[in-house]
C-alpha cells in the first residue's frame, strides 16, 4: 500500500506531495529493504527534487536487486546524463544495457513503476476499480501513518 500511495502522491503537483512520496516509499522500504520497485518509485521522486545523487543511490541498490530491469537500467543512465559530471561513458553502458535486455526502452526516463492495481476482473472480464471513496479512506488511513 506504501508504494501505492507514493505513487499517487508524486502525481500531485507541490513539494509537499513528493515529500509525503517519499516517506511512504520510506515506509515500504523499512518493510522490504531491497524493493526494486520501491527503490525505483523513491528515485523518481528525488529526481523531482532535484536530489539526483540521491536517486542514483536508489536507482543502484534496484539494480542490484533486480540487474534486470531494463527499465532501471535506462534511469539510470538518464541520471548519470542529467548530473552532468563526467559520466558520459557509463551513462552509454547503462542505456546499451537497458536496450539489451529490452530493445523497446528507449532513451526517456521511465515512469515510476506501478504496483499491481487495486482492480478486480469482472465477469465481463473487464477490470473495475475499487470505490473512490474507499480508496481516499484508505490513502487517508496509511498518510496518517506516515
Amino acid at each position: 500500500p506504501y508504494i501505492n500511495l507514493g505513487n499517487a502522491l508524486s502525481k500531485q503537483v507541490g513539494d509537499s506531495k513528493i515529500e509525503d512520496a517519499l516517506k511512504a516509499y520510506s515506509k515500504a522500504l523499512a518493510i522490504d529493504p531491497v524493493s526494486a520497485e520501491a527503490n525505483v518509485n523513491k528515485a523518481h521522486a528525488l529526481e523531482a527534487q532535484g536530489d539526483l545523487s540521491g536517486a542514483e543511490t536508489a536507482l543502484r541498490i534496484a539494480l542490484d536487486t533486480e540487474p534486470t530491469m531494463a527499465e532501471g537500467h535506462a534511469f539510470l543512465a538518464h541520471i548519470l546524463r542529467e548530473a552532468k559530471d563526467g559520466r558520459e561513458e557509463e551513462a552509454m553502458k547503462c542505456q546499451a544495457e537497458a536496450e539489451r535486455l529490452n530493445p523497446k526502452v528507449g532513451m526517456t526516463p521511465p515512469a515510476p513503476v506501478q504496483p499491481m492495481s487495486n482492480t478486480a476482473a469482472s465477469g465481463d472480464g473487464k477490470a473495475s476499480s475499487y470505490s473512490t471513496k474507499a480508496g481516499e479512506k484508505a490513502e487517508e488511513a496509511i498518510k496518517d501513518e506516515l
